[in-house]
């Protein structure tokens, strides 16, 4: 029985494991304009060509999860002006009736509030309820 040998891999070896903070080469074309621009930035904030490549490419991926981050405050935000709003409106309802001469046990036990539970399930749904209007 004939084996077949293996064809041998194209291409660069496997390289060694990197140091921490040692650089890989990158292989890069840029028109003539963008390689000028890079020169001035570079001449101007005194780090080499491969230097201010690499800090604008850096920065580009930090403003990316900046951008991200700040994306996802605002829906928090707006989560919580709504929860803030209902709660408004739950209190605003509990203080019409009790000027009613309602009591405080007829007023919670018809009240979505008359446990913790049912008061997070009303949060919940109401949530539910505001991400589905928003989409």
């Amino acid at each position: 029985m004939v084996t077949k040998a293996k064809p041998k891999r194209g291409g660069r070896p496997q390289t060694r494991e990197l140091a921490p903070g040692e650089r890989v080469h990158l292989g890069l074309r840029v028109s003539p304009k963008l390689k000028r621009q890079l020169e001035r930035a570079a001449d101007a904030s005194t780090r080499s060509l491969s230097q201010e490549v690499e800090f604008r490419l850096e920065e580009s991926f930090r403003l990316i999860s900046a951008e991200k981050l700040l994306d996802k405050s605002h829906r928090h935000l707006d989560e919580a002006w709504y929860i803030a709003e209902e709660a408004g409106s739950i209190i605003d309802d509990i203080e019409k009736d009790l000027r009613a001469g309602v009591s405080v046990d007829k007023i919670f036990s018809h009240n979505a509030l008359s446990s913790p539970r049912s008061a997070r399930l009303r949060m919940d749904t109401l949530l539910r309820r505001r991400t589905n209007e928003t989409r």
